[in-house]
């Protein structure tokens, strides 16, 4: 059996972002705490399609959706239509770190930087490494669902956020 090389190139694509090991802390040590049960199911179809968005259309895919105002809290479905459009405007899909324009490091496929992403963890006690797809989709959707969309640039490039 042939497998379509789409699909092939997702798979591929995905088994990388799940191997990729993060090699920082961007929370300081803090008293044990367990962090809360978490489900990756949602994570993995946003991340495809930032993926497929990112081959389609490189680091700046047509987004024809819903705008938002600057520190409007989106819905877990709205995040979820998002996300994927950041994923390719940011990093197009891909776990990097880089300088940012103000001289810091950015993480991850959604290139946050170690304060940011340590703020968004403290909005619900997790402790999620952006350089970790998964992690990285769960701890947008907590600060998109928090009205932080326009912490992004990408989400003004794209004209997500008004």
């Amino acid at each position: 059996m042939r497998v379509p090389s789409t699909t092939l190139n997702t798979l591929c694509l995905l088994a990388l972002f799940l191997a990729c090991p993060a090699r920082y802390s961007i929370v300081p040590q803090v008293e044990a705490q367990s962090a809360p049960a978490v489900s990756f199911e949602a994570a993995i179809p946003v991340l495809e399609a930032g993926q497929r968005l990112s081959l389609q259309y490189g680091s700046r895919p047509p987004y024809t959706g819903p705008a938002f105002a600057k520190d409007e809290s989106l819905s877990p479905d709205d995040a979820q239509t998002v996300i994927p459009y950041l994923i390719a405007c940011e990093s197009e899909a891909r776990s990097v770190k880089r300088v940012d324009s103000n001289g810091f490091y950015s993480y991850g496929i959604l290139q946050m930087q170690s304060s940011t992403a340590a703020m968004f963890n403290s909005i619900e006690g997790t402790d999620y490494d952006p350089m970790r797809p998964l992690e990285a989709v769960s701890l947008a959707e907590i600060a998109i669902e928090h009205g932080y969309l326009s912490r992004w640039s990408c989400a003004r490039i794209e004209k997500v956020v008004l």
